[in-house]
Formats: structure tokens, C-alpha cells, sequence
């Protein structure tokens, strides 16, 4: 009997210690939300103008109240879960740009950086084609870009159409002149970037193919005449409109509106003349009429100079642009063909003079020749593929290229032999980057972040980065092309908000009363009962009156 009444009292003392730990646990369980803080997730990425933004921002405890100042088409919505908020930035902006969305979580305030990327330009190619040794071909885009931006272009050829290629030095317009000096096929594409808001977007181009085929020309006959038939003693033949049919010996033709060759240019004759139109060794004939020019010219003088005016020794006098005034005795005239200018090349250095014959009247401009070409300034073509960077990196001149101009207005890209200064990034912000190319330099800018800080060590379930409050500025556009790396917040400062701080007090004391409760509790039924523990009580201060 005794022995049973032993088991049965130690079967309720463990009864009364699983009750214990059991109410323990629950109590702990109470505790986890106050543990649980609030946790920043890092700034989305670049997203293209027209692509809806969808990124979680913070998770934050329920009831939580959530703010912002954001750029017009963004808001913040809020999803519970559980005894948690997911806080999300949706919506779209209407420009493209560097925006600072200001978000408020109760009494704490921190900044997400948005970037929103140019649209990409829509790029058209000219069709793929087929031509002969030596034939004069071009292929071309036409490319349209956002609002207000900028569009540029980089060419590239390669033996495949699955290849981009190697980019064509100074091939930077929306056309391009083919080689055709060697058999086969090549392959182009165009590379088109759009530039708004300090913002970039390329797109490149489908590849047009340019085949060089031999094939020998049987015959030779004019398709259809010139636009202008008809001339005055003294005028320069016009060709536009003026097409060949070429036969070729596998009984195919081609219709060709420019590659070949007419004689005579000048129309000195009147009368009807002949002019003689030759390709890859034939020729065939068509007439035009020539009058007597019966104006008395009386002077000539120069109206607007050539585009080009500065050359180097060996440079061929280049007259596109050159026009005249022609004085009659009935009043004047602009004339800008027809015109014989002497010298056609320059051997010498100095300022040359060069004469310009109408008729039989001449006049004269001065253009400078040096004795050879020299680098006259910098710039930068294409910013580096990387432009954002954390304390401590180093500097990445990938995809960086710089253009040469000369003296004589020429440039060249350059993409490598250059220098950059400096290569390492020691401080936040903006940072200016100098490249060095001979005695010449230019400059660009890169953004520069503080390096993101290692949270410590948690022993609770959710590690919670906290936001430091931050002054609240109206969200902008930054100008320059500097990207934002998202705060890094530290776990130990993530209950900063007053709310969280006075939630977690009034856990703490309840739980503490609660165990000296649940201890009181545990005392009474250990000693047998109330009657048995107030005995205990008793007997224990009449010891101590005792002693």
C-alpha cells in the first residue's frame, strides 16, 4: 500500500512538472512576436520604362503603420500573413529616371531607390543583298527611340548570322557602305542605344547579309533617262533617276542606279550630246540637249564654304557644301554644281588657296593644311558596362570607349591603350573617373555606396535588420547616371520604432508575473495542497523566530 501511494504521488509530481513546461512554452510563444522585428529587403533592380514594379519591400508586424512619399504612379500596398505584413511598392512611373521612394513603418523611416530604365529603341533593317565585285551597296536601320531621348549607333560585321561580330571603326551613323572587294558573305548588324535621363537601353538589330557573287555582265542598256535632259552651255551633267539594266551571262539582269560611269560631266557643247555610261567593261549611250547659255556673267564669288576646311599634306580637296553667287547683268544666281576647283590635292603645308572657276569668271577661298593630323580632343563614346560600385571595389573599364578627334575633324574610336584614374573607391558618393588617353583626357562619373554591413549573430528564428530614420526629401530624379545600392539596415537597430519597444515591455512583464504565478503554483501543489504549503509557511517563520 505504501509503495502505491508512492507511485501515485509521483505520478502527479510529473503530471504537475509537464503542466509546467507546458504553460512555459506557451508563455515563450507569447514572446516571439515582440522578438520578431521588422525586416528590410534590398532596392529592386533596374526595371524598363512601361515594366509594372512588384517588390516586396519590408515585412513588418501586423498592425503596423505604413507610409510613403513616392513618385507619382508607385504606392505601397500591405498583405497580413500570420501575426506579420508584407509591405509592397507596385506600379509603374511614367519617365525614366532615379527615383527616392520615402517609406515610413510606424515612427521609423527609411529610402528604397527606384531605377526605371529608357525603352529600348525599335530597330527596322534594311533587306539582305546581292551585288558584284566592287559594287557600291549599303545597308541600313531605321530606329525610333523614347521621348526626348538620344539615339546612337555601332556597326558590327561577322562571318555568321548568329555572331555579333567585331564593331567597324567610325561606322556610327544609321547606314553603312559595305566592302565589296572580296567574294562572299558578310554579315552586319547595328547596335542601338537610346540615352534619356542619364539612362541607357541598347537594342541590337537583326543581321543583314551582303553576298559578293561573280558573275560577268554580257550587256549593258539605260532603263530609264535622267530627270534633267536639258542643259545650258557650261552646266555639270545631273544623273538622278538615271538607271542601267546589266545582262549577265546566266541570263539574269540587274537594275543599277548608281556604280557606274558617265562621260562626259561638263556639257561645254551646245547642241544634243552623247553621254557614254560604262560598267565592269560595257557601255551604252543616251542623249541630252545643250543650249547656248546666253547670261552675261559679270562676277562670281564664294556664297558658303565647303563643310571641310581644314586638311593635312595628301588630302584631296573635298567640295561638298561649296556654293557660288553668279552676278548678270539681270541680277545674281546661286550655283553649287558645275564648279572646277584647282588645286585637287594639297602637297604642301601652309594656307592654300583655292580657285574656283564658273564659266569664265574665278574666284577664291583660303583653306589651312597642316603636315599631318594630330589629336585635338576627347570624349567618351560608351560609358563601362558597370557604373554603381561598394567601397573597396575596384574600378571595371568593360565596354568603355572613347572617341579621338583629330585637327582635322576626323574621330576614331578607341576601345583600349587607355587609362583610368582612380581604380579603387575608398568613399561613398559620386565619384569622378579621368581616362587618360596620350596628352588628352576626358571624363565620366560613377556612384559609390557604402559596402553592405554583416548582421550579427540572433538567436531568435528571424534575423531583424531594423531602418535607421532618415530625413524625408520629395522623391527626385537624379540627373546623372549613378545607381543606388539599397540601405543595409543592422539587426540591432531594427526595433527602433516606439511601438515595437512598448509592445515587447508589456510581454516582458506579464510573462514575468505569469512564472511567479506558475512558481507559486507549482510550490502549492508540491507541498500537498494550500493547507499543507500554508503550514510549511508557517512553520518555516517559527523557525526562524527561534534561531
Amino acid at each position: 500500500m505504501p509503495c502505491t501511494l508512492r507511485l501515485r504521488a509521483h505520478v502527479l509530481t510529473m503530471k504537475k512538472r509537464f503542466l509546467s513546461t507546458v504553460l512555459i512554452l506557451l508563455l515563450m510563444m507569447l514572446m516571439l512576436p515582440g522578438a520578431c522585428a521588422d525586416y528590410i529587403y534590398p532596392a529592386p533592380g533596374p526595371v524598363a520604362l512601361g515594366q509594372p514594379f512588384d517588390h516586396l519591400v519590408a515585412t513588418v508586424a501586423a498592425g503596423a503603420s505604413v507610409t510613403g512619399n513616392l513618385p507619382e504612379g508607385l504606392r505601397l500596398e500591405t498583405e497580413a500573413q500570420g501575426g506579420e505584413a508584407n509591405v509592397y511598392l507596385r506600379g509603374s512611373v511614367a519617365a525614366a529616371g532615379y527615383y527616392a521612394c520615402i517609406i515610413n513603418i510606424d515612427n521609423a523611416t527609411f529610402t528604397c531607390p527606384v531605377t526605371v530604365t529608357p525603352e529600348q529603341p525599335l530597330v527596322a533593317v534594311s533587306p539582305s543583298l546581292r551585288c558584284f565585285p566592287g559594287e557600291a551597296v549599303q545597308v541600313s536601320i531605321s530606329a525610333t527611340g523614347p521621348e526626348g531621348g538620344q539615339l546612337s549607333y555601332q556597326w558590327y560585321q561577322s562571318l555568321t548570322a548568329a555572331d555579333q561580330g567585331s564593331p567597324v571603326g567610325g561606322a556610327i551613323d544609321a547606314s553603312l557602305m559595305a566592302p565589296t572587294d572580296q567574294l562572299g558573305t558578310l554579315y552586319y548588324r547595328c547596335l542601338v542605344s537610346a540615352e534619356a535621363a542619364g539612362l541607357s537601353s541598347s537594342t541590337l538589330s537583326d543581321p543583314i547579309s551582303v553576298t559578293v557573287e561573280e558573275l560577268s555582265v554580257s550587256g549593258l542598256f539605260v532603263e530609264t533617262l535622267p530627270l534633267r535632259t536639258e542643259y545650258l552651255t557650261g552646266d555639270t551633267l545631273e544623273t538622278e533617276g538615271l538607271t542601267i539594266r546589266a545582262q549577265l551571262d546566266n541570263d539574269e539582269s540587274r537594275i543599277l542606279s548608281e556604280g557606274f560611269g558617265v562621260y562626259p560631266t561638263r556639257l561645254d557643247q551646245p547642241g544634243t550630246q552623247e553621254i557614254e555610261v560604262s560598267y565592269q567593261g560595257k557601255t551604252c549611250v543616251f542623249s541630252v540637249s545643250v543650249q547656248q547659255a546666253e547670261e552675261n556673267i559679270t562676277g562670281i564669288g564664294v556664297l558658303t564654304l565647303p563643310k571641310k576646311t581644314s586638311y593635312v599634306v595628301g588630302d584631296t580637296l573635298d567640295t561638298a557644301g561649296l556654293s557660288i553667287r553668279v552676278y548678270t547683268g539681270d541680277g545674281y544666281r546661286d550655283v553649287s554644281e558645275g564648279l572646277e576647283c584647282s588645286p585637287a590635292s594639297f602637297d604642301t603645308a601652309g594656307d592654300q588657296t583655292v580657285t574656283v572657276r564658273y564659266g569664265d569668271r574665278e574666284c577664291t577661298f583660303t583653306v589651312p593644311v597642316s603636315q599631318e593630323a594630330v589629336p585635338a580632343g576627347l570624349s567618351v563614346a560608351r560609358l563601362p558596362d558597370k557604373i554603381q560600385y561598394a567601397v573597396g571595389e575596384s574600378l571595371d573599364s568593360t565596354g568603355l570607349v572613347i572617341r579621338q578627334i583629330s585637327s582635322s575633324n576626323e574621330s576614331t574610336d578607341i576601345y583600349s591603350g587607355f587609362t583610368c584614374s582612380p581604380t579603387e573607391f575608398s568613399a561613398a558618393g559620386h565619384q569622378e573617373i579621368t581616362v587618360t588617353y596620350g596628352d588628352l583626357s576626358c571624363r565620366f562619373n560613377v556612384t559609390v555606396t557604402q559596402a553592405a554591413a554583416s548582421p550579427s549573430p540572433s538567436p531568435t528564428p528571424s534575423p531583424s535588420p531594423t531602418r535607421q530614420p532618415t530625413a524625408t526629401p520629395a522623391p527626385t530624379a537624379v540627373p546623372q547616371p549613378a545607381a543606388t545600392v539599397a540601405p543595409t539596415i543592422s539587426p540591432a537597430s531594427a526595433r527602433s520604432n516606439g511601438s515595437a519597444r512598448t509592445f515587447f515591455v508589456v510581454v516582458m512583464i506579464a510573462s514575468l508575473l505569469a512564472l511567479a504565478a506558475l512558481g507559486g503554483y507549482v510550490f502549492v501543489m508540491n507541498r500537498g495542497g494550500l493547507d499543507q504549503a500554508r503550514q510549511s509557511i508557517k512553520d518555516l517563520f517559527d523557525r526562524f523566530r527561534k534561531h
